[in-house]
């Protein structure tokens, strides 16, 4: 979440001069699209942000079917992902020094040909999750957009091989899904540079397209680039080569004078720009610097026999993203009352007295499956570009049917309901420059994740409702 994931019960895990250095560079306005605030943001402030942002999203999803395809198209369609080989054209894809495959939590680097120049952006491998049942293998994929990167949102790829007929599929089907989820980031929305430009009295751009035609446009490419996705990875399956640099890039931007302008002016913190791909050897020092700087946290326990009703009292809590304390309040859109996967919430905390940051997130994996063995719920939140740190948060909450090994393989019985949370961030581009101590970041941070898992297991065990505050619980 925003910097309120390192908050829990009121207290910062940062330094009064951290805090103080902070807050001043809210107020210089060094963090694009995060406002301050001298209390808690009304409700309705905030879910008109969240719609406006909302309507500046275009999502476009398809798939395609490799009949017959069986086990060997579902493993070159596999690999293909693996790398992450999923553009064409003047595109590259680059991981960390010594990888040849991705993996959840990874930093890769993307460039692309954008006119005359080639930008650097960075994403995070947000999901990564295999699962080999009796009746599907599956593979889920979700890229996240990091803050330094030309656009805002997320990429995920669903392989699913049929191992028996069901579902209007036979045995042995191969279903490639894929879906592209994004806006340009926070500078070009507000340049007008990615709706077609500035607008004139008359409520259109300069290219004479309103908000409506503009989105329309966006979303037409949308769509032409999905495709080409989704070919070549059918491609793959199908034992082809699709080619590497003849083919125009799956990803062409929709307004490229405008983006070219905005990233060759600097307006895009972190997002460097090269005359032609850059080399391994650049992006991999780049991506090793970022490494060295992000924290990541996990804890993991169990209910013992806590059953059915513990595993709902949790997910309950889960669905309203109800995993913190303090002066702290998560904001979903206007009327909804659950998270779901793709949707934009915000988060507000207090820094220092009368500074309340707001920053938004996205909820990039939301997902319940229900197997033979375990049901189990994985809900992945990632940041956004208006907000203070870089990083993303997991739950995994596990309901045992059946003996059977959870996180790490630890051992779990029948009925035992097992809570894993991650917590996984850095602090924002311009706070990367800062000299920080990691170790005291890393310490706090565990802090927060114990407290956050610790609330989770009373919800599960009915000692604090899914909307109390922690602080409560606690007698903080």
């Amino acid at each position: 979440m925003g910097l309120c994931c390192a908050t829990f019960a009121g207290a910062l895990i940062f330094s009064p001069e951290f805090r103080g250095m902070v807050k001043g560079a809210l107020a210089d306005g060094a963090l694009p699209g995060v406002d301050v605030f001298p209390a808690l943001p009304d409700a309705r402030q905030v879910q008109e942000r969240i719609e406006g942002k909302m309507a500046n999203t275009v999502a476009v999803k398809d798939s395609t079917i490799i009949s017959g395809g069986g086990n060997d198209a579902y493993e070159l369609v596999k690999k293909a992902v693996l790398t992450w080989d999923v553009y064409g054209g003047d595109t590259k894809v680059y991981l960390p020094k010594g990888k040849v495959v991705i993996e959840k939590d990874m930093v890769i680097g993307i460039s692309t040909k954008l006119v005359k120049i080639y930008p650097l952006s960075f994403e995070d491998v947000a999901e990564f999750h295999e699962h080999d049942g009796e009746d599907v293998k599956r593979l889920r994929v979700v890229v996240g957009t990091r803050k330094e990167n030309i656009v805002d949102g997320n990429y995920d790829v669903e392989l699913t091989l049929f191992k028996k007929d069901g579902n209007g599929r036979q045995k042995g089907d191969v279903e490639i899904y894929y879906q592209k989820r994004q806006n340009l980031t926070y500078w070009l929305l507000q340049k007008g540079a990615s709706l077609g430009g500035k607008k004139t009295d008359e409520g259109k751009t300069d290219e004479g397209k309103t908000d409506e035609e503009s989105v329309g446009e966006y979303e037409r490419k949308t769509k032409i680039s999905v495709r080409k996705t989704l070919d070549r990875l059918r491609a793959f399956g199908e034992g082809k080569n699709p080619a590497k640099g003849s083919d125009k890039a799956a990803d062409e931007p929709t307004y490229p004078d405008k983006m070219l302008a905005v990233v060759s002016d600097g307006l895009l913190p972190g997002v460097d720009v090269f005359p032609a791909l850059p080399t391994d050897v650049e992006v991999q020092k780049r991506i090793e610097e970022k490494e060295k700087i992000i924290v990541a946290c996990e804890k993991c326990e169990a209910i013992t026999k806590g059953g059915q009703a513990a595993y709902d009292r949790i997910k309950q809590g889960v669905s309203v993203w109800d995993i913190y304390g303090g002066d702290t309040k998560v904001y979903l859109p206007k009327e909804k009352t659950e998270i779901k996967k793709d949707m934009i919430i915000a988060i507000s905390t207090k820094l220092v007295k009368n500074v309340y940051p707001l920053s938004f997130e996205d909820v990039n994996e939301f997902r319940e499956v229900d197997y033979p063995a375990y049901k189990q719920l994985r809900a992945v939140v990632g940041t956004r570009q208006e907000n203070i740190v870089d990083g993303n948060y997991d739950v995994v909450v596990t309901l045992f049917k059946e003996d059977g090994k959870g996180h790490s393989g630890v051992a779990r019985e029948a009925s035992d309901v097992e809570i894993h949370y991650q917590k996984r961030q850095n602090l924002t581009y311009w706070v990367m420059q800062k000299k920080l101590s990691i170790e005291k970041y890393r310490e706090k941070t565990q802090e927060s994740v114990d407290k956050t898992l610790e609330k989770l297991l009373a919800m599960g065990k009915g000692k604090v409702g899914g909307g109390d505050n922690i602080d409560a619980y606690h007698g903080a």
